[in-house]
C-alpha cells in the first residue's frame, strides 16, 4: 500500500514538472502562417526546399494571425549549418488576438558555402517563454563557373627600369571545375603585360565534385585537387617610363568565365635628387584659427619624381596638406601648402611633415605654432586709435573756434569812381 502511495506521489511530481516545463516554453498561438521567400509563398511547410544562390540577399516576408494577446514579440530568420549562424530579426512589437501581421526580413547568403551541403532556414515568431517556428531546407547553389581574384599584392612604388612583382591569389567560387585557367597582369598605359598558367581549380579544396543530369551532387575526396592557387608574375617596367600613377589590371580567364580587378601603383624616375625648403617654420596663430606654411619641394634630378607628403600627428593641432601626392618635373620645384588649425590650449606646439619618395624619406620638416587667445584684429585696433585721435583734434579745433573773439575793423569811406 505504501509503495502505491509513493508511486502516485512520484507520478504527481513528474506531472507537475512536465506541466511547468510546458508552461515555461509553450507554443505561441498563431494561425494562417504564410512565408514568402524570394517571392515564392510557402504554406504547406512539409518537405519544402528553398533554393538560393551563394552571395545573394534573400528577402523573407512573414504573415500570420495572432490568436492571443502577447507583448514584446519579434520575428526572426536564421540560416544554420554554416560555420556560424546567419540571423536577422525585427524589432519587438505587441500582437492582439485576431489581428494579422506582416513582417519583412532579409538574410545575406555567404559566398564560400559548401555546394554539397544542405542548410536549414528557420523562421521563428518568439516572445518571452513562447515561440512558434517553422523550418525549411535551404539548398544554396553557386554559379556554375565563377572565379574570384582574392588578392593582388604589389609594392606601393616601383622604379622605372626595374621589375614589379605581382602576387595573385585566385579562387574558384563556382559549382563546377574550371579548366585551364590563365591570369594576365598588365599596365595598359605602358603597353606591358605578363601571362601565367594557373591550371585547373575544383569547387572544393581536396575534393572533386560531379553533378548528374538529375541535379544530384556527388563528392569525391582527392587531395591533389585545389580550389585556389597562388602565383607571382613579374612585369618589366621600361626605363623610360614617366613617373606617375598607373593602373595595374589583373584578369583571370577560362573558356567559361572571366573576372578582372584593378589597383593603382606609383612609378618613380631612376635618378632622383631632391630637397625640401621652407621660408618660415614658426608662426603665431589664434585659438581655433588656421595658419599655413609653404613647403617647397625641389627635384634636381633629370626625371619626373613623385612625392608623398605625410603630416605627423600633433598635440593641440590639426595638420593637413592641400596635395598629399605631388608630381614634380625634372629640374623644377613645387610648393605645397601645409595648414595647421590650433586647438583651445595656449602655448607653443611643434609638429612635423615627412616628405617621401620611392618609399624613402627625403626630409622631415619641423614646424611650430604659437597659439594665443582670440583677440580683435590689430588693424581694427589701429584704426580705432587713429579715429580717436582725429576726433580729439577736431574737438580741440572746434573749441578754439567757438572761444575766439571777433576782431574789430576800421570804418573807411566808400569811394566812387
Amino acid at each position: 500500500m505504501k509503495s502505491k502511495v509513493i508511486l502516485v506521489s512520484l507520478l504527481t511530481i513528474f506531472a507537475v514538472l512536465v506541466a511547468s516545463v510546458l508552461v515555461s516554453a509553450s507554443d505561441l498561438a498563431v494561425s494562417n502562417l504564410r512565408v514568402s521567400i524570394k517571392g515564392v509563398e510557402f504554406s504547406n511547410f512539409f518537405g519544402d526546399i528553398v533554393e538560393a544562390d551563394a552571395g545573394e540577399t534573400i528577402p523573407i516576408k512573414v504573415v500570420f494571425a495572432a490568436c492571443e494577446d502577447v507583448q514584446d514579440v519579434r520575428v526572426k530568420a536564421e540560416i544554420s549549418g554554416y560555420r556560424e549562424d546567419i540571423t536577422a530579426s525585427t524589432s519587438r512589437f505587441d500582437i492582439s488576438d485576431g489581428a494579422t501581421y506582416s513582417k519583412l526580413l532579409s538574410l545575406k547568403v555567404p559566398t564560400d558555402v559548401d555546394p554539397a551541403e544542405d542548410y536549414t532556414l528557420t523562421v521563428r515568431i518568439e516572445a518571452k517563454n513562447k515561440e512558434f517556428e517553422q523550418e525549411f531546407t535551404l539548398r544554396i547553389q553557386r554559379e556554375s563557373y565563377n572565379l574570384e581574384v582574392l588578392s593582388v599584392e604589389t609594392a606601393r612604388q616601383v622604379t622605372a627600369g626595374s621589375n614589379l612583382a605581382v602576387n595573385v591569389v585566385l579562387k574558384n567560387r563556382g559549382s563546377h571545375r574550371v579548366d585551364d585557367t590563365f591570369v594576365v597582369a598588365r599596365i595598359p598605359a605602358l603597353n606591358i603585360e605578363k601571362r601565367v598558367y594557373f591550371g585547373d581549380l575544383t569547387p572544393m579544396d581536396g575534393h572533386e565534385i560531379s553533378i548528374d543530369f538529375n541535379g544530384n551532387v556527388f563528392l569525391y575526396e582527392d587531395s591533389d585537387k585545389e580550389d585556389a592557387a597562388e602565383r607571382t608574375l613579374f612585369l618589366a617596367i621600361p626605363s623610360d617610363a614617366k613617373a606617375g600613377v598607373y593602373n595595374l589590371e589583373v584578369e583571370a580567364t577560362t573558356a567559361d568565365t572571366t573576372t578582372k580587378t584593378t589597383k593603382s601603383i606609383v612609378i618613380a624616375g631612376t635618378e632622383q635628387r631632391s630637397d625640401v625648403l621652407t621660408a618660415l617654420t614658426s608662426k603665431d596663430v589664434q585659438s581655433g584659427e588656421t595658419v599655413t606654411y609653404d613647403l617647397v619641394i625641389i627635384n634636381s634630378g633629370d626625371k619626373i619624381a613623385v612625392y608623398e607628403i605625410v603630416p605627423e600627428s600633433a598635440q593641440n593641432m590639426i595638420v593637413s596638406v592641400d596635395e598629399p601626392i605631388v608630381t614634380v618635373p625634372a629640374d623644377s620645384s613645387r610648393t605645397v601648402k601645409v595648414s595647421a588649425t590650433a586647438g583651445d590650449v595656449m602655448g607653443t606646439f611643434n609638429f612635423a611633415v615627412n616628405v617621401n619618395s620611392q618609399d624613402q624619406l627625403v626630409k622631415r620638416v619641423n614646424f611650430s605654432a604659437n597659439v594665443g587667445k582670440k583677440s580683435f584684429s590689430n588693424n581694427v585696433m589701429v584704426l580705432t586709435v587713429i579715429l580717436a585721435i582725429i576726433f580729439v583734434v577736431l574737438l580741440i579745433v572746434l573749441i578754439v573756434l567757438l572761444t575766439r573773439k571777433p576782431v574789430k575793423t576800421e570804418e573807411f569811406g566808400e569811394s566812387y569812381y
